[in-house]
C-alpha cells in the first residue's frame, strides 16, 4: 500500500466533510466547489493507495476528466453532478481498497502459519516414511504377543527393563540347568510360516545355545524337527519350506542353560 494508514484516516475525513457538502438543503456554488475539489483529491488519494481505475469505457473517460478538470473551471448547473460521481468513486476505491486490505492481513497471518503447517507436514511424512521402511525391513512377526513356556525358570526377566533377575541383561527368559532344556511357543492355532529369527543372549555365552534345534507340533508331545544350529551365533535367520503347525519348540538338545532375547516368526 503506497499510503501510509494515518494518511488514509485523513481521505476519510475529507471525504466526510466533501458529501456533508451534498447533503446539505441549500447548495451555494461555493460550497459545490470546495466539496469537487476535496473529492477529487480524496479519489486521486484512493487510487494511490489501493487500485488502479476501471477498465476502459465511457464513464471512465468521465470520470477521468472530472479528475483532472479544475474545480473552478466545472460549469455550475455540472457542479452537483460532478461531485456525486466522484463520491461514487470513491465508494468503490474504499470498498475494493479494504478487501485488498483483509486479504493483506490473511496473508500475513497465513504465511508464517503454512510455514509451520509444511515444516509439521514434512516431520509427519519423515516419521510415515520411516515406519513403513522399518515395517519393510522387519518381516511381520506372527509369534508377536503369543504365549510362550520354558522348560523352567532360574529367574523372571523383563526385556523392555534390560533386567533378568539378578543380570542387566535383555533376554526373554532364562532356563535352568537342563537337560534338553526348551522353549516352547504357542500359536494358538495352525498358522503356517516359512522363517524364524532368533537372537541370542549377546552379553555372554552364547555358546549355551548350540546345538539347537527348532521343531514344530500340532500339539505339545508330538514334535518333528525342521531346522537345526550346530554353530555359535548372535543372530539366526532361518528360511525353510512353508510349514503349518501350531507350536514351536526351540531345543537345545544337550544339558544345557539356555536364554535367547528374541524368537521371531515369519510366514
Amino acid at each position: 500500500m503506497a499510503t501510509a494508514a494515518p494518511e488514509l484516516e485523513a481521505t476519510r475525513t475529507r471525504l466526510v466533510t466533501a458529501r456533508a457538502a451534498l447533503e446539505t438543503t441549500a447548495h451555494t456554488e461555493q460550497l459545490l466547489r470546495e466539496a469537487f475539489a476535496g473529492l477529487q483529491r480524496a479519489v486521486g488519494e484512493l487510487r494511490a493507495a489501493w487500485v488502479s481505475p476501471p477498465a476502459d469505457s465511457a464513464a471512465q473517460h468521465a470520470l477521468e476528466y472530472l479528475l483532472t478538470v479544475s474545480a473552478t473551471d466545472v460549469e455550475a448547473e455540472n457542479l452537483e453532478a460532478g461531485c456525486r460521481t466522484l463520491s461514487a468513486e470513491a465508494d468503490r476505491l474504499l470498498e475494493a481498497g479494504e478487501a485488498l486490505a483483509a486479504r493483506e492481513r490473511l496473508l500475513r497471518f497465513r504465511e508464517p502459519m503454512e510455514k509451520v503447517a509444511l515444516a509439521l507436514l514434512a516431520i509427519t511424512l519423515a516419521v510415515v516414511g520411516y515406519t513403513l521402511a522399518n515395517r519393510i525391513a522387519q518381516p511381520i512377526d506372527l509369534a508377536e504377543g503369543k504365549p510362550w513356556k520354558a522348560s523352567s525358570s532360574w529367574a523372571d526377566c523383563t526385556p523392555r527393563a534390560g533386567r533378568c533377575g539378578p543380570l542387566v541383561s535383555r533376554i526373554l527368559f532364562h532356563t535352568r540347568d537342563d537337560e534338553n532344556p526348551w522353549f516352547r511357543l504357542d500359536l494358538l492355532q495352525p498358522t503356517t510360516f516359512s522363517g524364524m529369527t532368533i537372537v541370542n543372549r549377546a552379553e555372554e555365552f552364547a555358546d549355551r545355545a548350540v546345538p539347537l534345534v527348532v521343531e514344530v507340533g500340532d500339539d505339545d508331545q508330538t514334535w518333528r524337527e525342521i531346522a537345526r544350529r550346530d554353530e555359535v551365533f548372535s543372530t539366526w535367520r532361518v528360511s525353510f519350506q512353508p510349514v503349518t503347525a501350531r507350536f514351536i519348540r526351540l531345543r537345545v538338545a544337550r544339558k544345557s542353560w539356555l536364554h535367547l532375547e528374541a524368537i521371531k516368526v515369519h510366514p
